[in-house]
């Protein structure tokens, strides 16, 4: 009689992961430079190492997957690029802070980012300078106890040569930590050092041109917090337009009382009482106003930080986007008037 081969049941999930249906969906997702055999491969060993893992829903899990897919990020742990993590039942997708700068780098957004966490023992050798020549110096312990994390920074290289730092002492870091859903979860008790590396290069993201893939990217990162601290004036989300509006108004005041408003042509105006514009005539009144709102001290990176979406292109804003410029823009200009 023939010895008959033992043939081993796979894991649910891990059948569903290799079916057919679900290797051609994540093939559409992923981008062309990614191996699909690989990301698959790398979403298995994620999920076999993790025993709360096996215990979140299949729905959930393929749902994450395919979001780590679509975003072209593996779950390869040497890269750091995404993890698959246990919220209760649900496996929930979350990028890291490599993840975060290969999505920037990948778009041409920077040249680099680097990130590092800062000792105790290192601070001598340490310094952080802002103004108008920004700049951090480190210079790390090669040998002996570097001490406990003080801090983290990161900073952002463009092609310019300029560079943009960001520097975050220990408390915040600590603030972002609590804010999170699991502040003792695998995230952190595993990654320490990589979640704080994380905390500086999301707050170089408010100062970043954006796109579809890294506002999803932003998106499913906030999902892991019970607050996104990233915000630009406070500590704190503003979750509503007037918060939101209240803040600007506060900036906008200091800034201007230093420096000289410029005329806005008569032109620019006369647009704001047309009824019903197309969304290119918007676009339009749109690019006058932001270069006016430039000249008087408003950047375009702050501004886009603001309105967390690019203000370099008003024609491929959506009628949401142009609705909430409208509006950062008429507070900016009754604060202007005053």
């Amino acid at each position: 009689m023939a010895s008959q081969a033992i043939v081993s049941k796979r894991p649910e999930a891990i059948d569903r992961l290799y079916k057919e249906d679900t290797r051609n969906k994540i093939a559409a997702l992923l981008p062309r430079h990614i191996n699909g055999e690989r990301f698959i491969q790398s979403a298995a060993i994620a999920w076999y190492k993790n025993k709360d893992l096996q215990k979140c829903t299949i729905t959930s899990l393929m749902e994450a997957i395919y979001t780590a897919a679509q975003l072209g990020l593996d779950f390869v742990q040497a890269k750091g690029h995404a993890y698959l993590i246990p919220y209760k039942d649900k496996a929930t997708f979350m990028p890291g802070y490599r993840g975060l700068i290969d999505l920037a780098k990948r778009h041409n957004i920077v040249r680099d980012i680097q990130a590092r966490v800062v000792y105790k023992n290192e601070l001598p050798k340490f310094s952080v300078t802002y103004g108008t020549k920004p700049d951090i110096t480190h210079e790390p312990m090669i040998d002996g106890d570097p001490g406990e994390i003080v801090g983290a920074y990161a900073i952002a290289f463009f092609d310019d040569g300029t560079n943009h730092p960001e520097w975050m002492p220990l408390s915040e870091l600590k603030k972002v930590r609590a804010s999170s859903k699991q502040a003792h979860g695998p995230a952190y008790s595993e990654w320490l050092s990589e979640m704080y590396r994380k905390a500086p290069v999301r707050r170089l993201f408010k100062f970043l041109p954006s796109n579809p893939e890294i506002s999803k990217a932003i998106d499913a990162d906030d999902q892991h917090y019970e607050l996104a601290e990233w915000a630009e004036f406070s500590d704190e989300e503003i979750k509503t337009p007037s918060e939101q509006i209240n803040k600007v108004k506060e900036s906008i005041k200091v800034e201007q009382s230093a420096q000289p408003s410029p005329s806005i042509p008569q032109g620019a105006e006369s647009h704001a009482g047309d009824s019903a514009p197309s969304p290119s005539e918007r676009a339009t009144v749109i690019a006058e106003r932001i270069a006016y709102m430039e000249a008087a001290g408003m950047t375009k990176a702050k501004l886009a930080a603001l309105l967390k979406f690019s203000v370099d292109d008003p024609s491929k804003m959506t009628v949401d986007e142009m609705d909430k410029f409208d509006i950062i823009h008429g507070e900016w200009s009754k604060s202007k008037k005053k």
